[in-house]
């Protein structure tokens, strides 16, 4: 990727904007006038995948990734890492793919020689993009020259804390119930560990085809979670 130079800006200014912006009509993610919708182009970017046990590294061969590509035009070159110096070695010669997906200490990447600030990238191409992301958010991924250079997972907002329809967060380990079959059961809600064998026998005995419990392979079981 050729890197261009970086316009800075301040935390300050960068905030005003996001207040400013809320002023006018909300932008929501279902906005049908807003950039990544108008122009949906066949492109290809470059992804590198800091983790040697991800599982794939192809694209367009799941149920998600081709969703994705029909409603954006993206589509991704994947490459998955097998050691974990590669992403030094990369850096250190200018090698860099589009996009790096990573847990690395994020100075390494948070510098305007080696990477785009987003901040840069959104005004430049989709400015109603700050609309919708977290003022919090930016403010965590903000660093001195400020700019933010990423945007970390793991990270939810308050209202999707408060939504009954979001998980706690990504990559949070959590324990997911269906709740027609919690209503058909008339459980309203579940208090006690204790609790959950008896309602794995009650939907055994109703729904005797149901698979009752799964866990997704090679996660932890949320019950060892649980009992530390």
């Amino acid at each position: 990727m050729t890197k261009h130079r970086v316009i800075f800006a301040t935390l300050g200014l960068l905030l005003a904007a996001v207040c400013a912006a809320s002023a006018a009509p909300k932008v929501t993610w279902n906005s049908p006038d807003i950039s990544w919708k108008k122009d949906t182009s066949p492109v290809t970017l470059s992804i590198y995948i800091d983790y040697n046990w991800w599982g794939t590294d192809v694209w367009g061969k799941d149920d998600i990734s081709p969703l994705i590509t029909a409603a954006t035009g993206v589509s991704l070159s994947v490459t998955k890492g097998t050691d974990p110096n590669q992403i030094n070695v990369l850096v250190a010669g200018g090698a860099l793919p589009d996009l790096v997906f990573c847990d690395v200490p994020a100075t390494l990447f948070q510098r305007p020689e080696v990477s785009w600030s987003y901040n840069e990238l959104i005004q430049k191409y989709a400015p109603e993009l700050m609309d919708l992301i977290d003022p919090l958010e930016i403010l965590n991924n903000t660093v001195d020259d400020g700019n933010f250079y990423s945007l970390r997972s793991h990270f939810a907002t308050q209202a999707e804390w408060n939504s009954p329809f979001m998980t706690t967060g990504v990559g949070t380990s959590a324990f997911h119930v269906r709740r027609d079959i919690m209503n058909a059961l008339g459980v309203k809600s579940l208090k006690t560990v204790e609790e959950i064998p008896a309602l794995f026998a009650q939907v055994k005995a109703r729904y005797p085809d149901l698979t009752v419990y799964g866990n997704r392979a090679g996660s932890q079981p949320i019950f060892m979670s649980w009992m530390g």
